[in-house]
Order: structure tokens, then C-alpha cells, then sequence
């Protein structure tokens, strides 16, 4: 058969070390731009294809951030601040309770109560102190 081919992925093994080469030779090549040496045909070759992969993948917009703030369930939030003030807690030290419970910032907190203030206290009462 002509052309036929079989290809296998590399073993873990085989990738670990075909990564320690190529890292090995970037270094290598970064040493002699450094110390201002003649590179050969293939560190050459190399350099090239490294900066031109690394250019390419460059994007012109901000990322976004990898992390994201925590979520919280907006009914427990609400549920909670309820519970709160019917215990007498004012709003603001409610809100700030609960930013510390759920380990997110009182705007979060706010959001939830906003979102599902309303269910809660059609479930468990007004959220105001019990006089």
C-alpha cells in the first residue's frame, strides 16, 4: 500500500521529553542571542517558528479574568436577610453579616436581596424588626 501511515500518540513519557528538548534549546538559543552569538541553520529555523507560534497567539482585546466571583444562591441570601431582620439586625449590618457568611462583596448580597427579597418575605414574613 502506498501513502499508508499509522500514527500513535506519544506516551507520557515521550511528550515529558520532547518538552525538556525543546525547552532545553530555547534556552539555549536564548543564551547565545544574549551573549550576542551566531545561532546555527536550525536554532535559526527554530527561533523563528517559536516567535511566530508566540506572535500568532497574541490577542489584541483584554482577557477576561479567570476568576469570577463567587456565586451565591440568591434565595438563601434572601431567606437569610429576612431571618435577620425579623431578629432585629438593621439592613446595612445584615447585608454586611451575610457578605462575610457567603464570602462575596455587599453588592452581591444586595443583588440576591433585590432579585428575591420579595419571595422571601411572602414566604417568611416581613423583613423588619419584630416590634
Amino acid at each position: 500500500m502506498k501513502n499508508a501511515s499509522l500514527q500513535f500518540p506519544p506516551t507520557a513519557e515521550e511528550y515529558r521529553d520532547n518538552i525538556r528538548r525543546q525547552k532545553a534549546m530555547a534556552i539555549r538559543i536564548a543564551e547565545k542571542l544574549r551573549d550576542k552569538e551566531a545561532l546555527t541553520e536550525a536554532e535559526s529555523s527554530f527561533a523563528v517558528f517559536a516567535l511566530e507560534s508566540w506572535a500568532k497567539k497574541l490577542v489584541e482585546t483584554m482577557p477576561k479574568p479567570k476568576h469570577r466571583p463567587p456565586k451565591v444562591n440568591h434565595s438563601s441570601v434572601a431567606r437569610d436577610y429576612v431571618l435577620l431582620r425579623q431578629d432585629g439586625v438593621g439592613a446595612n449590618k445584615a447585608k454586611e453579616t451575610l457578605a462575610v457568611e457567603y464570602g462575596v462583596d455587599i453588592d452581591t448580597i444586595s443583588n440576591a436581596i433585590d432579585k428575591k427579597g420579595k419571595d422571601a418575605e411572602a414566604i417568611y414574613g416581613p423583613a423588619r424588626p419584630k416590634k
